[in-house]
């Protein structure tokens, strides 16, 4: 796949390249009362004003992240009736076409996380930041790869034996469509900011 015709960035001159997150990102708040430094308003109950939309996606994670939004306890169900959550496939029903329906800048906020691993999750995380105004990576897998990079120690072909087992076939399971056919790994997991430019980080 040419992803340079898709405007992503995978990778650079070597895979020791530097991660290319902005040094600063830390630093920076992802959410303020209100979002009003980022030009959106979230505003009580009864107002007028249109609610932010907000979209969450994993790539190759283990589902904490996600978990980890209900670490706010009940304050979860305030944050909730305050945005309109419009693409979230842990959450709701949401599938790609879903998302690749929605007008460029749609969403006003992009949650990912997970490591980039699969060709799949770089045509994924590509739509989402075409769609959004901003884009957070959010928790270690999406910030720095996280533990899904300690397969970067070993070649792709060894990562597939060593999951697969030495019998495996690239390709859809025998008898069934090409398009089951799971999506092809990328040579070496990455941090989010290696293929999408990133607005905000929230280490994890």
């Amino acid at each position: 796949m040419d992803y340079r015709r898709r405007g992503l960035r995978v990778g650079g001159k070597g895979a020791d390249d530097d991660l290319r997150v902005d040094p600063s990102a830390q630093r920076r708040p992802c959410f303020q009362r209100g979002f009003t430094r980022y030009g959106l308003r979230i505003t009580g109950h009864g107002s007028r004003t249109m609610k932010p939309k907000i979209a969450v996606y994993w790539t190759g994670s283990c589902g904490g992240c996600d978990v980890s939004f209900l670490e706010v306890g009940e304050a979860i169900v305030e944050v909730l009736s305050q945005v309109e959550i419009v693409f979230w496939p842990a959450l709701v029903d949401g599938k790609r076409s879903d998302l690749e329906a929605m007008p460029a800048g749609y969403i006003d906020v992009a949650l990912i996380n997970g490591t980039i691993r699969t060709e799949e999750n770089v045509e994924m995380v590509g739509l989402l930041r075409e769609k959004s105004k901003l884009v957070v990576a959010y928790g270690a897998c999406a910030h720095m790869g996280g533990v899904p990079s300690l397969a970067n120690l070993f070649s792709r072909e060894e990562v597939i034996r060593g999951a697969m087992g030495e019998s495996w076939r690239p390709g859809p399971p025998p008898g069934a469509p090409a398009e089951d056919a799971p999506p092809d790994l990328l040579p070496k997991a990455l941090p989010l900011a290696r293929v999408i430019p990133v607005d905000y980080t929230v280490p994890g």
